[in-house]
């Protein structure tokens, strides 16, 4: 189901840009704020709002503002489609939706949920909280270059150099651009979950931030100035995968890169052992009909990315057979192991596009962050976001 998602999602974007006119942003138009739904992956009828640092003015509506003071906790829970709302020392009181401004700007809050656990998550700007379907629907108003190192700060990790740190920059904005309509009937631009891009809050990394500041503005496109799919993964296992042999549709920029900087990092092997019994049951759920089960029938090598595995005349694309196995990779061989198949595999993740631990060593040897987005993203450039151009949105 996840890979039919992303196949969907890849084919329409790019729809978008066989077919479409271009925008070109303007210092005008270029948003400077984004709307996240928070808790994206997590049912949400109860929560509690505190203020980190500073005040926000908490405004009810219709007709109703109370200062929040650092320390201050607001408890929030859906009620018959409505919110009910609870602080300290004060009665109850309902609203249609609750808006949470910051007094300075700059201010912080934190958000628990009804589980009890402590999430630890600081976030910036405003939040919007609005009943929806027995759930509150979060909405957190912020800068964009904020969000985009809280997302750096959560897929990439901490502890590495400033050039890697700058490359993931650089594709978060522009997945943030190039997607920042992706939910705009859902109220909001992007969700926090692995849907759009991990967000966690804030980064209180200096070196996160420092990347962040030194790139901003800063966006890859292709030799058209549009905006591209950054599209990234763990460890392609020393080759990258062009973008049909998991998408379907063929991008020129996300093609196969031989890559010799992953090969030694830890994601970069694995190995499984399945009954030849399951193997060709997968094999049958996909249109086979040999009834023998012999396991040297079953065997195949892939040295080099392929998009297809074969036995015989039947043949099935090995995305496929990551999906329905929970594979790390699809870049895998199969070997005879008796009444098992020994499956040899490279790579973590779908393989288009940059290759994080590859990536994480480039920087390490100090080639700079522009030359490890070209050496993934071939024939691309990195530009000012106010010369790039985006697929205009199809009217329904």
């Amino acid at each position: 189901m996840r890979i039919k998602k992303e196949i969907l999602s890849f084919m329409l974007a790019t729809a978008l840009i066989l077919f479409c006119p271009f925008d070109l942003f303007s210092e005008d138009t270029i948003p400077s704020k984004i709307r996240i739904r928070l808790f994206s992956e997590t049912e949400t009828d109860l929560l509690f709002f505190s203020v980190e640092t500073g005040n926000y003015n908490m405004i009810l509506f219709p007709g109703y503002s109370r200062e929040i003071k650092t320390g201050e906790t607001v408890v929030m829970m859906e009620y018959n489609g409505r919110l009910a709302i609870k602080i300290s020392g004060s009665r109850a009181l309902l609203a249609d939706s609750v808006f949470f401004t910051s007094a300075s700007g700059r201010d912080l809050f934190t958000l628990n949920l009804n589980n009890g656990s402590k999430q630890n998550y600081i976030y910036s700007g405003d939040l919007h909280c609005i009943p929806d379907m027995e759930t509150i629907l979060l909405i957190n108003i912020c800068d964009i270059e904020d969000y985009v190192a809280g997302v750096v700060k959560a897929e990439g990790g901490t502890g590495k150099s400033e050039e890697y740190f700058k490359t993931q920059a650089v594709i978060t904005r522009t997945y943030t651009y190039r997607n920042f309509k992706r939910h705009i009937t859902d109220r909001y631009n992007l969700c926090d979950g692995t849907h759009c891009q991990v967000y966690r809050g804030i980064s209180a990394d200096s070196i996160i931030n420092g990347a962040v500041h030194h790139t901003a503005g800063r966006v890859i496109v292709d030799a058209d100035s549009i905006l591209i799919i950054s599209a990234f993964h763990s460890n392609c296992g020393g080759e990258t995968s062009p973008s049909e042999y998991v998408w379907v549709i063929s991008v020129p920029y996300l093609t196969s890169v031989k890559d010799p900087y992953c090969t030694s990092s830890p994601n970069a092997i694995w190995e499984k052992k399945v009954s030849v019994r399951e193997w060709k049951n997968i094999l049958t759920a996909n249109g086979y009909t040999d009834g023998t089960e012999n396991s040297s029938q079953f065997t195949f090598s892939q040295n080099s990315r392929t998009m297809h595995y074969t036995t015989g005349s039947f043949r099935i694309p090995f995305y496929v057979l990551r999906n329905a196995l929970g594979l790390r990779s699809a870049w895998f061989s199969v070997y005879d192991a008796g009444d098992s198949l020994i499956l040899k595999g490279r790579g973590y993740g779908h393989g288009v596009g940059l290759c994080q631990e590859g990536a994480m060593v480039m920087a390490n040897k100090g080639i700079n962050y522009e030359d490890i987005i070209k050496f993934y993203y071939p024939d691309t450039r990195i530009i000012d976001i106010r010369s790039a151009k985006m697929p205009v949105e199809i009217k329904k």
